[in-house]
């Protein structure tokens, strides 16, 4: 969801750069988009919290170790933040 938004918001900037008619609706791209990105980061950190509650049970047989999808997850989330904030910012 994060890569869809930051897709939406990119293709409707390069969209109002080319002269097309800015047309009012309901909500708009950039709007849509931002929203997009922030449910993906939200989605992201519960799933994070889910997989963090479900290995710290087993945190014997790690050994120590973080999982390869908390390492994945906090990437992930680094990366979408900076895009959520580059959206909001670039306006």
């Amino acid at each position: 969801m994060i890569s869809f938004g930051f897709t939406i918001y990119k293709f409707f900037q390069y969209e109002a750069g080319r002269g097309s008619p800015a047309t009012r609706a309901f909500i708009t791209p950039r709007e849509f988009a931002l929203i997009m990105i922030s449910i993906g980061l939200i989605a992201l950190l519960m799933a994070t919290i889910a997989h963090w509650k479900e290995t710290r049970g087993l945190s014997e047989n790690l050994n120590g170790r973080r999982s390869s999808a908390q390492i994945v997850a906090a990437l992930v989330s680094i990366f979408g933040l900076f895009i959520l904030l580059a959206a909001i910012f670039r306006g």
